[in-house]
């Protein structure tokens, strides 16, 4: 009888730590597999955006919400901070993620497209100065190759072993508290839209130190410029004959500006604008000093901006620089055009 109880008590545990691990995957949903929207997990905690929105794109088709879809926004960190709704006119998905290097975005694009089932009216893509240095342009684990991510979600059993995993579930775990205690610096609500919660002055200096410490090697003396930038881009365009590309480059802060591009690699920065600006024919340009990025308070570490930034940016890259809300800052924001970036290049001197 002894041994009955022990099996029966086993059981009930086993069935108990089951049924709580179903139950919290599939509240938090973490994994963003399925459309159900609560209090509980309004805040997603950022772990692997690429499978997050490649499973946003993917399970929305049944909702209908991915046919909607007539725009597409591909980048790194600093393109995943644009809220997808901001930009007018456009019904747009935000497909970038941190890390996200330039040599990925074809892949990426062809996901989303294979998803969707058609081609996109516009793609934006977010570029920065430090992603157009000479890396290694290919993945060398299969499993981090795009269509992989997509191969996942498109299992037949993969809603399910995403409830009984415990990889989930401590993804879960972390958005269940991020709701009821503190969101942290970053989250994801159910929209695909990241949050940045405002840090004080000191937390946001440190991180800036770090920032600038970690990227000492990378972005410094190991800097090398990629040779093959036009052929990169032009990739894009090829792949993507009838898309209008809408290009812009993201702010960073006046200390990362001097650091890492001022005076060390002036050259590189201005041989990129001109190349991009010569492949797409315009480039919405944010990335120079100007009042947003010489105000430290813009920022919540050196090179990544608060949501009332990338709203700016969205407004004026939608509207085509035209728009008359006084709102909107008049030194914020360059077209750059064959016609003007001469002049603009012509103009930009070493300063220290």
């Amino acid at each position: 009888m002894k041994n009955k109880s022990k099996v029966k008590l086993w059981i009930g545990v086993v069935l108990s730590v089951i049924v709580t691990v179903v139950s919290l995957n599939y509240v938090i949903d973490p994994l963003w597999v399925f459309s159900h929207s609560n209090a509980l997990n309004n805040k997603q905690p950022v772990f692997n955006e690429r499978q997050q929105k490649t499973n946003k794109l993917y399970f929305g088709l049944a909702t209908g919400e991915t046919q909607k879809y007539d725009s597409l926004m591909i980048g790194s960190s600093r393109g995943a901070m644009f809220d997808q709704n901001d930009f007018d006119g456009m019904k747009l998905f935000n497909y970038s993620a941190n890390n996200m290097e330039p040599w990925e975005y074809s892949g990426w694009i062809e996901v989303a497209k294979k998803i969707k089932g058609s081609d996109f009216k516009n793609i934006v893509i977010a570029l920065d100065f430090f992603s157009a240095q000479n890396k290694a342009g290919e993945v060398t684990n299969p499993e981090e190759l795009p269509e992989s991510y997509l191969q996942r979600a498109q299992e037949k059993l993969y809603p399910y072993r995403s409830l009984l995993s415990l990889d989930t579930a401590n993804n879960a775990f972390k958005g269940l508290m991020k709701a009821v205690r503190s969101p942290g610096v970053e989250y994801y609500n159910r929209q695909n839209v990241k949050v940045a919660t405002q840090v004080s002055a000191e937390q946001r200096d440190q991180y800036i130190q770090w920032n600038i410490e970690d990227h000492q090697k990378d972005f410094g003396e190991n800097y090398r410029y990629n040779t093959d930038w036009v052929n990169l881009l032009e990739t894009l365009k090829t792949q993507n004959p009838t898309t209008n590309f809408i290009i812009l480059t993201t702010p960073v802060s006046k200390i990362w500006f001097d650091e890492f591009v001022n005076p060390k690699h002036l050259d590189d920065y201005k041989r990129w604008l001109k190349e991009t600006v010569g492949v797409f024919g315009k480039v919405h340009h944010f990335m120079y000093m100007n009042s947003v990025t010489k105000n430290v308070d813009n920022f919540f570490d050196a090179h990544h901006v608060y949501q009332r930034v990338t709203q700016m940016m969205a407004k004026k890259v939608s509207m085509d620089a035209r728009d008359s809300n006084k709102t909107l800052l008049d030194d914020f924001g360059l077209v750059l055009t064959p016609k003007s970036i001469k002049a603009y290049l012509a103009g930009l001197k070493v300063t220290r």
